[in-house]
């Protein structure tokens, strides 16, 4: 199994950064990272590892802090639940996408 690698901003350029063996992330579960200042979910669902900020857009609470399910994230604080490859919530109480990494939609994937 390879390294999971995520694409983030730098200040000259987008480049790839390693993160880990992807062997360290189970299925259906999330990670916290700190890259570069930025606080980074990463999450494997359905086969999948996904990177994005690590603050839902309605509690402004960790979202590696909640479930990850079939493809959603679901925040602890007060249940929204968003789809990890758009950011779109599936239904309230937010009504508004999370935020991606630095690089806007960035996924981490594999080597």
């Amino acid at each position: 199994m390879g390294d999971a690698v995520v694409l983030v901003n730098s200040e000259t350029a987008l480049v790839w950064v390693p993160v880990g063996p992807q062997s360290q992330l189970g299925e259906e579960s999330a990670v916290h990272l700190d890259l570069a200042g930025h606080p980074i979910c990463l999450a494997r669902s359905r086969g999948r590892i996904y990177a994005l900020l690590d603050v839902c857009s309605h509690g402004q609470v960790a979202l590696s802090e909640g479930e990850i399910d079939d493809g959603y994230v679901e925040c602890w604080l007060h249940g929204s639940r968003f789809d990890l490859a758009t950011g779109r919530p599936a239904g309230p109480p937010r009504h508004n996408p999370f935020r991606f990494t630095p690089s806007a939609s960035s996924t981490a994937l594999s080597r």
